[in-house]
């Protein structure tokens, strides 16, 4: 498949950035195994990609190009936890799919799914306490990981 004939994936990599306030880490993953990791900071109006910005996104095509791929968006927030410390970190997590005419679609999975994978060990299904620091996000709602720690 010829990476010039997928189209859309500038909209795919403009909504992962507009989740970059300040420092993000983007995670992908493919049908096939690969993984990738890469750092993005912004810089007034301006997204720096920790490594070749062109090489990174020509990745995630190819992994695009081979099936599905999941991707995680984790924004770290200048506010941080009184407790720990920490930053507080936005988290959302979305599907993307080639459609059968090579156009680049994705999906934000709602913020209820993403606290499950979260909150479950994936060798045991037992589950595993949130990050006191997490806000699982979608569009519409924001869970907070301290919210649930009280909860139990």
């Amino acid at each position: 498949m010829r990476f010039e004939k997928i189209y859309g994936a500038e909209k795919l990599f403009e909504e992962l950035e507009k989740y970059c306030y300040r420092n993000a880490i983007i995670s992908v993953a493919g049908t096939s195994g690969e993984f990738s990791q890469f750092d993005v900071r912004r810089e007034g109006n301006r997204i720096a990609y920790s490594t070749n910005e062109l090489f990174i996104k020509t990745r995630i095509v190819r992994m695009l190009a081979e099936g599905k791929i999941s991707i995680i968006v984790r924004s770290f927030l200048d506010e941080k936890h009184p407790a720990t410390g920490l930053p507080y970190k936005e988290l959302r997590s979305f599907i993307a799919w080639l459609d059968e005419r090579n156009r680049v679609r994705f999906r934000m999975i709602p913020a209820e799914y993403l606290v499950q994978a979260y909150t479950t060990d994936s060798l045991t299904g037992e589950p595993i306490p949130p990050e006191r620091e997490a806000i699982y996000c979608d569009q519409n709602k924001k869970i907070f990981g301290e919210d649930l720690i009280r909860s139990v």
